[in-house]
């Protein structure tokens, strides 16, 4: 049982770092706007991790291997897409509001 803990432990923080890697490679010195990707790339980053993922508990854990669908996968990757953008586009207003209240600069008031 501990080895079991420890290999499932051990597997998500690799998902989390080659996510990180991946997209970090993917958009440094990208000429298009952040906007224009981030959403796809939402969707092809976890579509790629749960490959991933079933390959690797294909190798480490055959016993507990998950029942392999395409159609299961396609659908939680839609649905991660369709409840990405509503986030992403309030989270993406709330950023350029931010970003426009630092940069307008304050009058001063004069006491006296």
């Amino acid at each position: 049982m501990d080895v079991l803990t420890g290999i499932d432990l051990g597997i998500f923080p690799l998902e989390c770092l080659a996510v990180f890697v991946s997209l970090k490679a993917l958009t440094t010195n990208n000429p298009l706007r952040e906007s224009m990707y981030q959403i796809p790339l939402v969707g092809l980053s976890y579509f790629i991790v749960q490959l991933v993922r079933y390959t690797l508990y294909a190798f480490t854990e055959p016993q507990l291997l998950p029942e392999w669908s395409w159609g299961k996968l396609f659908a939680e990757t839609g649905i991660l897409l369709f409840a990405t953008i509503p986030c992403f586009v309030l989270l993406n207003a709330l950023s350029d509001f931010l970003q426009k209240r630092k940069t307008q600069p304050r009058p001063l008031k004069r006491r006296g």
